[in-house]
């Protein structure tokens, strides 16, 4: 795919906006790690710690499909608008949660803008930069995410020891605001509007099978084992919501997922190698800190400084080697070096 033809300072305003928007996700993504311990304490519920990083995970998974999709149907700038708007409404929830209940729902109205936002983030550079130069842009980008998730920690523990834990919420209000004026003003692209149906049961099929899913995966570790009945119970949901997905897709007029795109040799290396490492990422990112602090006893400001070389370590390789591939065209050999350095690090991190 060809990306559309602006001039260039159309593409860096499109650029920035876009930039803007997903910073306010990551930057969310890892603030509130450093003060779970603290929210556990003065909201209780520690059972339901890991619900308030699942909650964001699954409803983030489940829409991001939507969002790409329906985008495809009704435009880019109104999307990319719902769902920075689902995400400051999501913040707003959290900020006045009582309980852990209440947070936990907050993360999951936060996890459907936080979806939206990385999905529209991605459609939207695959829109106006053509392929070769995708590189360079994707590794700025993800040095943005990674910029964020470096001063998330920090800032959460900032708010944690000198203000309040509401505060990581409530800061997302106006750079969500900000980050809206800048998509409004700036994401004018070009809109062919075609006429097609939406993939309503594959929808239902696809969201129905992930949200089984984890919700199968998150009560196993929680509440039951690998044998009890609900857990039986999800995982044959789980198998038979995901055949139906499959079975229905080829059948639909204008798929939600056209399964023909995994018949590409790279979609089928790409998609599991990116998995395993947001896994990584995701893992390192969540638990690190809770361990910094309930076990090793360092306070959430020094816990978030401790998080800072996987963060610049992010940072700094996603734009040299974005920088690399736009420069030779070679991608293969740093996915392999990326692999190899992630598994590396999180087997040295078994013995700490």
């Amino acid at each position: 795919m060809q990306g559309i033809d602006l001039p260039k300072k159309k593409v860096y305003l499109v650029y920035a906006a876009m930039m803007m928007a997903t910073a306010l996700s990551a930057l969310d993504g890892t603030i509130i790690n450093t003060a779970m311990t603290t929210i556990v304490g003065d909201l209780g519920g520690l059972r339901a710690y890991t619900w308030v990083g699942t909650a964001y995970l699954l409803t983030s998974t489940v829409v991001t499909p939507l969002f790409g999709k329906f985008s495809d149907l009704f435009g880019r700038r109104n999307f990319t608008q719902i769902a920075i708007g689902t995400f400051v409404v999501g913040s707003l929830i959290c900020a006045i949660a009582n309980s852990m209940t209440v947070l936990v729902i907050g993360r999951g109205v936060q996890g459907i803008g936080g979806g939206g936002i990385m999905a529209m983030s991605v459609v939207v550079i695959a829109d106006i930069i053509s392929p070769r130069e995708r590189g360079r842009y994707v590794g700025a980008f993800m040095s943005v995410y990674a910029i964020a998730s470096v001063a998330g920690p920090l800032l959460g523990g900032f708010f944690v020891d000198q203000l309040n834990w509401r505060w990581i919420f409530l800061i997302n209000i106006p750079l969500g605001i900000v980050a809206s004026a800048m998509v409004h003003s700036s994401l004018r692209i070009p809109f062919i509007k075609r006429d097609t149906q939406i993939d309503f049961i594959g929808a239902f099929l696809l969201v129905g099978s992930i949200t089984s899913l984890v919700l199968m995966i998150s009560w196993i570790s929680g509440e039951w084992g690998w044998s009890s009945a609900p857990t039986v119970a999800t995982g044959a949901l789980t198998v038979s919501l995901f055949a139906g997905f499959i079975w229905w897709e080829p059948h639909a007029a204008d798929p939600i997922l056209p399964l023909h795109l995994f018949k590409n040799r790279i979609v089928q290396m790409v998609i599991p190698m990116v998995a395993i490492v947001g896994a990584l990422i995701t893992a390192a990112g969540a638990f690190m800190p809770l361990f910094l602090q309930a076990v090793s006893g360092v306070s959430p400001m020094n816990s978030g400084l401790l998080m800072v070389p996987m963060m610049a370590g992010i940072t700094v390789t996603s734009i040299w080697v974005g920088r690399r591939v736009a420069h030779t065209g070679r991608y293969k050999i740093w996915a392999v070096l990326g692999m190899i350095c992630g598994v590396f690090g999180m087997v040295l991190m078994t013995f700490i």
